[in-house]
């Protein structure tokens, strides 16, 4: 199993992938929004994507400012 771990400004987000499965790693949001993106390619099935993304508690506005970071 593979572990992927982003962790900027104190805050740590993961995710594991099975060392059989193809994947690659997206960067999405900037370095201020704590996330892993990856797309996972199976074989004969279409290619889907994963995200994970933390927020924090005190994380004000939190779904505009992803709105405004995906349009």
């Amino acid at each position: 199993m593979l572990m992927f771990n982003r962790k900027r400004n104190g805050i740590s987000v993961d995710c594991y992938i099975r060392q059989d499965v193809s994947y690659n790693i997206k960067d999405v949001f900037p370095s201020t929004i704590e996330n892993i993106f990856v797309n996972i390619l199976l074989p004969k099935t279409k290619r889907f994507t994963v995200g994970i993304i933390y927020r924090s508690p005190n994380q004000n506005n939190f779904l505009e400012d992803i709105k405004r970071k995906i349009q």
